[in-house]
């Protein structure tokens, strides 16, 4: 090109650019930038938190992963994701990320940790295992209502099995009464009423989880 029209073109750009360029943009981009670089671990355990109550699995599970590694030995983001993994199924995985924070030092953390690998052994059909993690739970929470109702029903189903019908009705409800909402604890206390011949006392429990069972359809 002809040096004045050189000259031309890049007075055109130049003017281009300026008219372009505003600080909120510059600004925008540096942040995305910074947060590329060095994600910011409270935002995204945020994020993740976020994404998860909007059923956006994926991107709670990618977010919980973030936050960990831009804080190193931070422990809630790993718990998060072990949780969420759990409730979707994959529990082998998320016994491997409970287990590798089992020792932190966050009193009601560790009581989270210690129900959630009792829930798990109770799905894996190991109730021994199962109950000495309850009581480990209850160990960092002594009023963990969830574990007491885990180990009262793990009780009711031992004395169920070996014929003590009213001590296993005994132990469901005190199951029911530690987690009101508890369907599973509530059916088998209805179910162990009627074996029992207590047919007026159990039907009541029979309609309430019926009735839960509907609403959740």
């Amino acid at each position: 090109d002809h040096p004045d029209e050189v000259r031309r073109k890049g007075a055109a750009a130049r003017e281009a650019i300026a008219s372009a360029w505003f600080p909120e943009r510059t600004a925008r981009w540096v942040r995305a930038r910074f947060a590329s670089l060095a994600p910011d671990a409270d935002d995204a355990l945020r994020r993740g938190r976020q994404a998860e109550a909007e059923g956006q699995y994926d991107r709670a599970l990618e977010a919980y992963v973030v936050a960990a590694q831009a804080r190193r030995g931070w422990h809630l983001p790993v718990y998060n994701r072990a949780s969420l993994l759990a409730r979707l199924g994959k529990r082998p995985h998320a016994r491997r990320l409970f287990a590798s924070i089992v020792d932190t030092p966050e009193q009601s953390l560790r009581a989270g940790i210690q129900f959630h690998l009792g829930e798990i052994r109770m799905h894996d059909g190991d109730s021994d295992a199962a109950a000495a993690h309850f009581r480990a739970c209850l160990g960092s929470a002594p009023d963990h209502s969830g574990a007491q109702a885990w180990l009262a029903l793990i009780e009711a189903r031992a004395d169920e099995k070996e014929g003590r019908l009213d001590r296993a009705i005994e132990a469901y409800s005190r199951a029911c009464a530690d987690r009101d909402t508890w369907m599973l604890a509530r059916y088998n206390l209805a179910s162990a009423l009627a074996r029992v011949g207590r047919a007026d006392e159990a039907l009541p429990h029979f309609v309430r989880v019926a009735r839960e069972a509907h609403s959740a359809q």
